[in-house]
């Protein structure tokens, strides 16, 4: 007598279990209004999701506006990012957030005027800024590496104020392009 005692307390909690269970799953649909017929359950059905070569999200390589920018630049002898390149590094930082496997090399350089180690550790603050900036903004660490050329990969060739300016950046290269 004992053990059917047992047996139905064990049932009757599974059953309780279940119906917690089940009303939960539901919980969450949203209401839905009864109409005339007050019983009969309403199926809503959607279709499939489709995607079409035009729905996909431009690829860094095809990229055009913010998205297609590439180059962070920088004042004289310093590595602070401009708040001009605030927006640009936005756009960058939404994509890689939402394409977690694309990853970028933060390439940072600097004008010929300073000494070849000088220079390197000002490339390399440079970059390191624009990674801060990134993973503040959600971008995952693995999908960023941050190095300096220094003096030694210049954008444009003069000793002038404007090839300085030209030289004294970072260029954001995705990997895999």
């Amino acid at each position: 007598m004992k053990k059917i005692a047992q047996l139905i307390s064990s049932a009757v909690l599974l059953a309780g279990l279940a119906s917690c269970a089940r009303e939960e799953a539901y919980s969450s649909l949203p209401p839905q209004d009864e109409g005339a017929s007050g019983d009969a359950p309403q199926v809503v059905r959607t279709a499939p999701r489709v995607e079409r070569a035009g729905d996909k999200p431009p690829t860094p390589a095809n990229a055009t506006g913010l998205l297609g920018e590439r180059l962070v630049y920088f004042d004289f002898d310093k590595a602070v990012v401009r708040d001009d390149f605030l927006p640009m590094l936005a756009a960058h930082a939404e994509y890689l957030v939402e394409n977690p496997d694309a990853s970028v090399s933060l390439q940072g350089h600097a004008d010929e005027r300073g000494s070849t180690e000088y220079n390197l550790a000002l490339g390399q603050s440079r970059s390191d800024a624009v990674q801060e900036y990134l993973l503040a903004s959600g971008v995952f660490a693995d999908q960023i590496e941050a190095i300096s050329y220094g003096e030694e990969r210049p954008r444009a060739l003069g000793s002038d104020e404007a090839a300085w300016a030209e030289n004294r950046r970072v260029e954001i290269v995705y990997t895999g392009e």
